[in-house]
């Protein structure tokens, strides 16, 4: 067996944070801050461009995408946190959960 390739490398936003999984429907979620201004970008793997971007928290710092589409964007403080949940279709805020502690990784 020889080194594994891979199938497909993607272009990536200037200031990518961090990425979702890769959903069934090609799509996929990416965190990124560039110049303070942080931005959720809906990125198609088939066709490898951009489509929705919505403005962020400048805190948000990670994000993770469940199999059913829900997004969930990290927002970490000094001593505290929340957890943002967004529809994986359209990005919208669905609930903002508080945490105990800063959120460093879903």
């Amino acid at each position: 067996l020889g080194p594994v390739k891979p199938a497909k490398i993607l272009p990536a936003p200037a200031g990518l944070l961090a990425g979702g999984a890769p959903q069934p429907t090609g799509q996929m979620w990416l965190l990124a801050d560039k110049g303070g201004a942080a931005t959720l970008q809906e990125l198609d793997v088939t066709t490898a461009k951009i489509g929705s971007v919505l403005p962020e928290a400048a805190s948000a710092q990670v994000i993770a995408q469940s199999s059913s589409g829900v997004v969930a964007v990290g927002l970490p403080t000094a001593e505290t946190g929340a957890v943002e949940l967004r529809s994986g279709s359209s990005g919208a805020l669905i609930a903002t959960v508080p945490v105990g502690a800063p959120v460093k990784g879903l």
